[in-house]
């Protein structure tokens, strides 16, 4: 009789310990040292057994769901002590604290989304290993174990953005055109969170202070519509400079962070990340590409089950192609005439690496064709045009890719044509450019006309527009904003009837 009651007492004693097991926390502890999970991102947890004796494995009981409460449909996982790299505790081992092996984010199915809700909790697995009791109880999707820590799921995406140049000049400052990483911050669901760290490391060989300021990077941000341009006029926060010295760090190690941002995150947004400066010796062809650093970005508001921001997040591209210090003058423009566009493609200084030059378009600056390929020997150095006549949409995205010998691209930035299917102005208008630079569209129909006058740059982009009606031998007054730069433009002609006529002009 005193055999089975010590048996029991052996049993029994453990299960009622005020102690629970617990998820831990703090640096080196894995899943307890984030509040956000990022959406491909993947970790262990570390469980502490306590005072919980006779310990055969403890285990992390994931229950995911799109609900806020946690209490909906979910996806359950679990995931064992005794599955990762430590072992399990073998019913008398003496040590505390066991790790899980990695969760992996297929395992949650369609639950697991950007602004889904983690719950983690632990279970105890006591021994004998067959026939030993489960406490709280078996995980079963409904019980809730000891501890449970509360997470959320953001997404983050670093697909290859068109803003993201491929030669940087030296800005002085100036942060247009200057993009060298790019990336979107969805948080699905969630509203009123804060981006207020981010962390940043170059792993191209150009070098932090030498090359890049230690101010020289700056964020931009906007929402994320899928179609954003980075053009200079985005939002940035009060303190936008990502440090290559922040908090005391080398100045020669190419990590740059921001630990003071207030980058309010209401529903996707895209960030920019800009190289502003260059230093005055910095060398020419050096090149930039950024990662986001594991663990590099925080999020407010803490979480209120173990009072972290920090995100899980594996080292990420935010390049994408190698974005080079300057070095050449690339002059890349083109412009609509009758039913092709014209691509007027200048490089001055070509290096000697690179094997073939390729231009290509775009109706959705995502999907490229090649429209036109050069090899290095085709006479590249001066100006090179070309002219696309295979026209099946009126805008078209186009830009130049640098292939070098070991297959390498860099791309240069893009420009947008809108043809209209355009065609020569009939002999109902005549266009008079006066030597006083004035330029005025004779009416030559005697019957009156609704008509729209749209001028545009060689770029394709509108400089203005007046719709108006006409009559028979009317001098109309093409007037360009004073702002305009001297150059060639186009003047279309819209009718009642739809017809497109267009004419250029000096001015």
């Amino acid at each position: 009789m005193r055999f089975l009651f010590n048996i029991l007492l052996f049993f029994v004693v453990p299960i009622f310990t005020k102690a629970q097991p617990l998820i831990t926390t703090g640096g080196g502890a894995g899943l307890g040292e984030y509040g956000y999970l990022e959406k491909e991102a993947y970790t262990y947890a570390t469980l502490h057994r306590n005072n919980y004796n006779n310990i055969d494995y403890l285990s992390a009981r994931f229950w995911v769901t799109d609900n806020v409460s946690g209490n909906g449909n979910g996806t359950e996982y679990v995931y064992n002590t005794y599955s990762g790299q430590d072992g399990n505790w073998n019913c008398d081992d003496a040590i505390y604290y066991k790790r899980t092996s990695n969760y992996s984010p297929s395992n949650f199915g369609s639950e697991w989304t950007a602004g889904s809700d983690v719950y983690v909790s632990v279970f105890a697995k006591y021994c004998p290993v067959a026939s030993g009791p489960w406490v709280p109880s078996a995980p079963n999707g409904s019980t809730v174990g000891y501890n449970e820590k509360h997470f959320q799921v953001i997404d983050i995406t670093n697909l290859p953005h068109p803003s993201v140049v491929a030669n940087v000049p030296d800005g002085n400052g100036d942060c247009t055109s200057k993009v060298v990483g790019s990336f979107v911050i969805n948080p699905g669901s969630i509203s009123g969170l804060s981006l207020t760290r981010l962390k940043l490391q170059n792993i191209g060989n150009s070098q932090e202070t030498n090359d890049i300021p230690i101010d020289g990077l700056k964020l931009y941000y906007e929402p994320s519509t899928g179609s954003e341009v980075f053009d200079g006029n985005e939002s940035t926060p009060a303190n936008n400079t990502i440090w290559g010295n922040w908090n005391s760090d080398s100045q020669f190690n190419n990590f740059y962070e921001a630990g003071n941002l207030s980058v309010p995150i209401n529903g996707a947004t895209r960030i920019y990340i800009t190289l502003c400066d260059l230093a005055s010796t910095y060398v020419k062809d050096r090149q930039v590409l950024m990662y986001i650093t594991n663990d590099g970005i925080s999020i407010s508001p803490n979480q209120s089950s173990n009072g972290s921001d920090a995100l899980r997040i594996n080292f990420t591209n935010i390049t994408n192609v190698n974005v080079v210090l300057p070095h050449n003058d690339l002059v890349f423009s083109g412009f609509p005439y009758k039913n092709e566009n014209k691509i007027d493609l200048n490089i001055k200084n070509l290096l000697s690496d690179t094997k073939k030059v390729v231009i290509e378009r775009s109706t959705d600056i995502y999907d490229w064709e090649v429209v036109s390929t050069y090899n290095a020997g085709d006479g590249l150095a001066g100006l090179v045009s070309f002219w696309d006549r295979d026209l099946k949409k009126e805008s078209y995205y186009y830009r130049t890719v640098f292939i070098n010998s070991s297959g390498f691209k860099t791309y240069s930035y893009l420009i947008q044509i809108n043809n209209r299917f355009i065609k020569p102005l009939s002999n109902d208008y005549r266009l008079i450019n006066t030597l006083s630079g004035e330029v005025f569209l004779i009416y030559n129909r005697k019957n009156n006309n609704q008509i729209k006058i749209s001028v545009f740059n060689t770029n394709g982009a509108i400089i203005s527009s007046t719709t108006g009606k006409a009559a028979f031998n009317q001098r109309i007054p093409i007037v360009l904003p004073g702002n305009v730069s001297r150059g060639l433009y186009i003047v279309s002609v819209t009718d009642m009837s739809g017809n497109v006529y267009a004419y250029k002009f000096i001015h």
